[in-house]
């Protein structure tokens, strides 16, 4: 792949948007090094709520119900981080770029929508 940098921003942590984020860090820790991720999602955390019957009955499992989006981005705190999580609300989308809560702009190459 070139050196061109490739943001691409997905919207929304649901088990599509966390195996969207999955697939692209494992792409940008190979062949696709320029790859930027962004995750936007208005909560930290992922409830698990097909799991809850399990999680009734089953600590262990109880535990694993919350997943925290932060455990996606293992290096999201360390500077120069490519990838980052966005925990605000979506405001508006245009061709280039969204709006978020409190006015930040986001500007993307590829836009995945999975809430």
């Amino acid at each position: 792949m070139s050196g061109r940098e490739i943001h691409v921003l997905v919207i929304g942590g649901s088990w599509a948007g966390i195996t969207a984020v999955n697939e692209l860090i494992n792409l940008s820790n190979g062949a696709y090094s320029g790859l930027r991720i962004t995750l936007v999602e208005q909560r930290t955390h992922y409830f698990h709520k097909t799991g809850v019957i399990r999680g009734l009955v089953d600590q262990k499992y109880a535990d694993k119900m919350f997943i925290s989006y932060k455990r996606l981005f293992v290096d999201c705190d360390l500077p120069n981080s490519a990838h980052r999580l966005v925990c605000a609300k979506l405001t508006r989308v245009y061709d280039s770029y969204i709006e978020v809560e409190g006015g930040e702009r986001i500007p993307f190459d590829y836009l995945i929508v999975a809430t």
